[in-house]
């Protein structure tokens, strides 16, 4: 959808003009989405209805037809849309006790502010998607399992601390150049500095496209918001990937070393000081630099179905000395297959399912996963020019 503004309208403002009365600027805005929801299988009897990143955002862009120069804007949310936001206490005692804060309703995903040239480039400044992932996105393709072992999606968050998914607090510079496309990138955190660059070059008329990315981490008390406090280190993060892309087929493959990857264990047990009440298990958080490997691949057929599959694969590096008490065996392993039925352009509906090969830290296998969803993207652009 667009809107245009009319010869009168132009007269009367006259910032968007130069003295001849001719277009000047251009305002475009983008309304967009996805709402994502399933029906998932856990386990023998097991059934429950997830959600699956559901999000809504606008993007915004102030061009000048003279400079060449836009001001751009993103500001984007995560949407709680199966449970209620507010908790219901039938037990309280007060009008202010009997509605408690449950999950939130809305999550930052991404906000930042740039400026864009099309021959010097992009700048931005905020939360964003990183140049990590401008590589390791290659694989990220699944509709509900995927990415274990990219290293993009570190800590058990959004990549945001480390960089290496939607950056926090990130400054970044992205260009291009014929085939190349370059992307450098810092986190200013107070007294702590975050880094990233990554570098992919496109052989246009084969469909392939390689890339490379590098991200480091320091830590220290940014850290301490998740729970986890490492002595001052660094962090590094490397990917490599390869993506082919034309007519109907895609394929994408990566290859990930990093020394931030965590998995959350429940065996360490808390000893009471009462000695009349039981031991009790807790949860920790292990770190464990590893490999990963991620494939995707999908074929588009009868122009309404695409069939998928790939694997995700993360195992302990080499160097890594794991705890005792976690099995030799511990590994991330496993396959994905779906089917999905375009209804229309952003509109499917699809089955996924995940084939677990993986160990878990107590040696014990993992469950097959199975899913059937419905996701339905949508895009209302919205533009108005300044005609003389």
């Amino acid at each position: 959808m667009a809107f245009y503004t009319t010869p009168l309208q132009a007269q009367k403002n006259p910032e968007f003009q130069n003295e001849q009365g001719e277009v000047t600027h251009k305002d475009s805005l983008s309304i967009y989405g996805a709402v994502n929801t399933l029906v998932a299988r856990l386990g023998e009897g097991e059934y429950e209805v997830l959600q699956n990143v559901p999000r809504w955002g606008f993007y915004l862009q102030k061009a000048s037809t003279r400079t060449r120069i836009s001001m751009i804007a993103r500001m984007e949310w995560g949407v709680n849309m199966i449970e209620n936001n507010t908790v219901i206490n039938p037990d309280a005692t007060t009008a202010e006790d009997f509605l408690q804060d449950g999950i939130d309703a809305f999550t930052t995903r991404q906000g930042y502010i740039g400026v864009s040239h099309p021959v010097w480039g992009t700048l931005t400044i905020g939360k964003q998607w990183s140049v990590y992932y401008d590589v390791s996105n290659v694989t990220d393709y699944f509709n509900v399992f995927g990415s274990a072992g990219s290293g993009t999606y570190n800590f058990f968050t959004d990549g945001g601390i480390e960089g290496t998914g939607r950056a926090d607090k990130a400054i970044i510079y992205r260009n291009k150049y014929k085939g190349f496309s370059l992307g450098l990138q810092s986190q200013l955190l107070g007294n702590v500095y975050h880094y990233a660059a990554s570098l992919r070059y496109k052989f246009k008329e084969l469909g392939v496209t390689l890339g490379a990315a590098y991200n480091r981490a320091n830590t220290t008390t940014d850290f301490e918001g998740i729970g986890i406090i490492f002595p001052d280190k660094t962090l590094d993060s490397h990917v490599l990937s390869a993506s082919y892309d034309k007519g109907a087929w895609y394929f994408g493959l990566l290859y990930a070393n990093q020394d931030s990857e965590f998995f959350s264990s429940n065996q360490q047990v808390i000893i009471p000081d009462n000695p009349t009440e039981e031991p009790t298990e807790a949860s920790i958080l292990i770190e464990m630099p590893a490999i990963g490997v991620e494939l995707y691949g999908r074929y588009r057929f009868k122009k309404f179905f695409n069939l998928y599959g790939g694997f995700n694969l993360l195992i302990p590096r080499a160097d890594n000395d794991l705890p005792p008490q976690v099995d030799s065996d511990f590994r991330t392993y496993f396959w994905t297959t779906g089917l999905e039925f375009r209804t229309a352009k952003g509109a499917a509906a699809y089955f996924e399912a995940k084939l677990d090969n993986s160990i878990n830290d107590k040696g014990n296998e993992v469950n097959n996963l199975y899913a059937l969803g419905l996701r339905y993207n949508f895009n209302f652009d919205f533009l108005t020019l300044i005609e003389r």
